[in-house]
């Protein structure tokens, strides 16, 4: 299983993921592989799969550049994204997962429909099957059956984490 190492000072502590949160992070492996795959759909670079630090525990989360002119509804289909996702693999979306980026989608439109861009971001992903498919195997790989450390660092939204897939591996 991975291991994420904090550097504090002179030392690095252990970050440990419990045992009991894997069923929740195979979600979301998929849930970030679904925002991924959208946002290079419409031209994002993709920079990555991180996970990041935060004081109650760590966050997946997928990291990608757009363009300043993409249309908003391109935009939210792509935060949208991850719950459709998990209706291709699993037939439907946690709320919880959904809510923070039910949030990002209302701070750009409070009457956006939310069901509406999960079905063109699914639209999207069932296009990019076997990519979609290939790069949620390989994370969940990662997270469980590799036996990476990976240390924390500023990543380039300005927290602190660590990429679990890179740019390379999501070409």
């Amino acid at each position: 299983m991975i291991k994420f190492w904090l550097p504090v000072g002179f030392y690095e502590v252990e970050v440990i993921i419990p045992q009991t949160a894997m069923n929740m992070l195979l979600r979301v492996a998929v849930h970030e592989i679904g925002h991924a795959e959208v946002a290079s759909h419409f031209g994002g670079r993709v920079l990555g799969i991180a996970f990041e630090h935060r004081p109650d525990g760590m966050i997946a989360q997928a990291i990608y550049e757009i363009s300043a002119s993409l249309p908003l509804q391109d935009r939210c289909t792509i935060l949208a994204a991850g719950s459709a996702g998990e209706v291709l693999v699993y037939g439907s979306y946690g709320e919880l997962d959904a809510s923070g980026d039910r949030r990002d989608i209302a701070a750009y439109d409070s009457g956006a429909d939310y069901a509406g861009f999960v079905e063109q971001a699914k639209a999207i992903l069932s296009t990019r099957r076997e990519r979609f498919d290939r790069f949620t195997k390989l994370l969940r790989s990662k997270l469980l059956d590799f036996n990476d450390e990976l240390t924390m660092g500023i990543l380039p939204i300005g927290k602190v984490g660590a990429f679990v897939l890179t740019e390379e591996e999501l070409k």
